[in-house]
């Protein structure tokens, strides 16, 4: 086995999550009379983490609004993560297959800690060996460090792994922790940059095989 481990990116790689983020940044909008967004807009805005996706959609403007609008946002979307976001065709029976193969596996994302847990233990019960998502802790992807926090905990190193990723913050990310990367095109980031990056390009999960 060429790698002992995989890690996964979780919006855009494991689940599609983008319609119920962007119903929970217009319904944080609207509550303080600010423009909504459409998800093409939202879309754009993600990968760098909550504060990034917020203060993208408030079009950095009336900023002293911004720890309300923050957490209207964060409180609408804890009760409402799971109305549209689904898994992308195929991932949970993979994830089960690498793990029946001694696989370990893990997630990290830049969503907030609490959400990533409550999602990952919806649609992925019983999968991970770890899940992170941001804390206040560990300086967001793509930093190395949320990388360096999980290796140490599995005992792993860093050409045991791959990440997996839809974005040019998850291919910076491996490239900054010196770990390997597969992109993917079915999630949110721009096709033409990933290509530009030079690393494997999958369109669906199981393609993923061939490289491992």
């Amino acid at each position: 086995m060429k790698y002992k481990a995989i890690f996964f990116d979780l919006d855009g790689t494991l689940l599609n999550t983008l319609s119920d983020i962007a119903t929970a940044v217009n319904y944080a909008l609207s509550k303080f009379n600010l423009e909504t967004k459409s998800e093409d807009e939202i879309k754009n805005y993600l990968g760098l983490g909550s504060n990034h996706l917020i203060k993208n959609a408030m079009s950095n403007k009336h900023l002293e609004l911004f720890d309300d609008i923050y957490l209207t946002y964060k409180n609408y979307y804890l009760s409402h993560y799971d109305i549209y976001t689904k898994p992308y065709d195929g991932i949970y029976a993979f994830l089960c297959k690498l793990k029946q193969k001694g696989y370990k596996l893990a997630m990290i994302s830049n969503k907030p800690n609490d959400i990533s847990q409550l999602l990952i233990n919806k649609f992925y019960p019983n999968i991970f060996d770890y899940v992170l998502g941001q804390t206040d802790n560990l300086s967001p992807k793509p930093n190395s460090e949320m990388m360096e926090y999980v290796l140490n905990k599995l005992n792993l190193k860093h050409d045991e792994i791959v990440y997996h990723g839809d974005s040019n913050i998850d291919y910076l990310f491996s490239k900054n922790s010196h770990v390997d990367c597969i992109l993917n095109s079915y999630g949110f980031g721009i096709l033409d940059q990933l290509k530009s990056f030079n690393v494997p390009i999958i369109n669906h999960i199981e393609e993923m095989e061939k490289y491992l």
